[in-house]
């Protein structure tokens, strides 16, 4: 039987290298398994059930890369958890973070970049069907964009601009009016309600103004995609504003500023070929972590979900049903079976020996995993953690709620108040408090520890 492996605290996290065959790893420091910079750096994929943990996991490294590697956070809570707001600021106060802003306690200004970051920023926002009410949309946002005297900075531009009578008087004596002759204006029409139900639900929150705020302007940054108040735009939204994440990335943000962009629960957006764009800002200094309740809430498409898992540097598995596909990540091992020939209850002298390939993380201990337990696989590597929890007391959650309180009261404060500074009862400098090693299944150590 393969025991766990019960590991002392840890007092800085950093990569540390190890001879080959030691039982220690690269990702074990002083007793406590680590996360360093390279493997935060790269794309990581969360999966477990609802409940299994994989919030706090997410947000303990959050903390981490905040405080220990400098990282500016923003997450992307497409669950819509009301503890978790508060907790999130919290933690990144306690990381050092000064400048947090909250979506939509505060309202996003979404409209800076030229036409072409805008029109993808706004087609992002539907998804259509058919080829041809699509093509429609594609002429009427470049039209509405691209208007003499620049673009759009507000959706009520925009919705202005994409009204076909305006557009003809915009483009009077222009080559475009040929184009807007011949379109028909119920297909305009179509086009311009489907951006109207959208915008307007919103009531500006995407719109800028005194107490808005940017990417930019931030160290930490919270996206509530609230089921509630905006049940059918969530997704909308969240696309929306993963467009202007990758434009901030690409374009806006200093060279040097490393940054970890958390979606929990990254079935609720429906992003298109988020592989591709993980890999992308990757080139750009950004990370992204990604969380799902299964392999199949990654992405609709089998394709993309393959694509997702097979570009991720880092799986984190909780507790999972169906894990045979991804605990083979890590690989397996050659193990002896032996066996004795009986015949009429007797042993006859003879025995048996042979190998099987045995996986390196069982599934069904992946099926039994507790609340906060997971495996972590990374480098064809598989280690069993329990993560250690975020240790954040009452009064920073308290002086946390009143932050967000005042950024909803108050529209005209620009600058985040900065609540007293709490020590924490312990150190936060590592993801999990002990580890087993199963790369070497054969090693014996002591019982299950208690969860700290």
């Amino acid at each position: 039987m393969m025991g766990p492996l019960i590991l002392n605290t840890l007092t800085a996290i950093s990569s540390s290298l190890t001879k080959k065959g030691n039982c220690m790893s690269t990702f074990v420091e002083k007793g406590w398994f680590t996360l360093p910079q390279h493997v935060v750096s790269r794309l990581s994929v969360v999966i477990g059930e609802g409940g299994s943990g994989k919030t706090e996991t997410v947000l303990r490294a959050a903390h981490l890369a905040a405080k220990i590697y400098g990282f500016q956070v923003i997450l992307i809570d497409a669950k819509g958890d009301d503890d978790l707001a508060p907790r999130f600021v919290a933690a990144m106060h306690t990381a050092g973070k000064k400048h947090i802003k909250l979506f939509p306690t505060s309202s996003y200004d979404g409209w800076v970049g030229d036409e072409r970051t805008l029109y993808n920023r706004l087609m992002a926002v539907q998804v259509y069907t058919e080829p041809y009410y699509e093509g429609i949309a594609q002429m009427l946002l470049d039209l509405a964009l691209k208007v003499p005297g620049g673009p759009p900075r507000s959706s009520t531009e925009l919705l202005r601009n994409l009204k076909p009578d305006q557009l003809r008087i915009l483009y009077r004596g222009l080559p475009e009016q040929d184009e807007l002759a011949s379109l028909k204006n119920e297909d305009a029409h179509g086009v311009y309600n489907r951006y109207r139900a959208f915008f307007k639900s919103l009531e500006g929150k995407l719109d800028g103004g005194p107490a808005s705020f940017t990417f930019d302007e931030t160290d930490a940054a919270y996206v509530k995609l609230d089921t509630v108040a905006f049940a059918n735009e969530c997704s909308s939204i969240g696309r929306y504003l993963m467009e202007d994440i990758a434009h901030y990335m690409t374009c806006r943000k200093p060279k040097d500023q490393k940054v970890l962009i958390i979606v929990d629960e990254v079935s609720a957006l429906a992003i298109a070929n988020i592989a591709n764009l993980s890999e992308r800002l990757r080139s750009f200094g950004g990370a992204m972590m990604l969380t799902s309740q299964s392999e199949e809430g990654l992405a609709k498409t089998l394709d993309e979900r393959n694509r997702i898992l097979k570009t991720s540097h880092m799986l984190i598995l909780h507790t999972c049903n169906t894990p045979e596909k991804l605990v083979a990540r890590a690989g397996k091992y050659k193990k002896v079976q032996t066996g004795w020939s009986v015949r009429d209850r007797e042993g006859t002298g003879y025995g048996t020996v042979h190998l099987s390939d045995e996986y390196l993380v069982p599934p069904d201990e992946a099926r039994r995993l507790d609340v906060g337990e997971c495996f972590v696989i990374v480098k064809g590597s598989g280690y069993k953690v329990r993560v250690a929890p975020l240790q954040i007391d009452k009064a920073s959650v308290e002086n946390a709620e009143a932050f967000i309180e005042q950024e909803a009261m108050y529209s005209t404060v620009t600058q985040p108040l900065t609540p007293r500074k709490v020590e924490e009862t312990r150190t936060p400098l590592s993801i999990v408090n002990q580890y087993q090693d199963i790369n070497h299944p054969q090693q014996s150590g002591q019982g299950e520890p208690d969860t700290l």
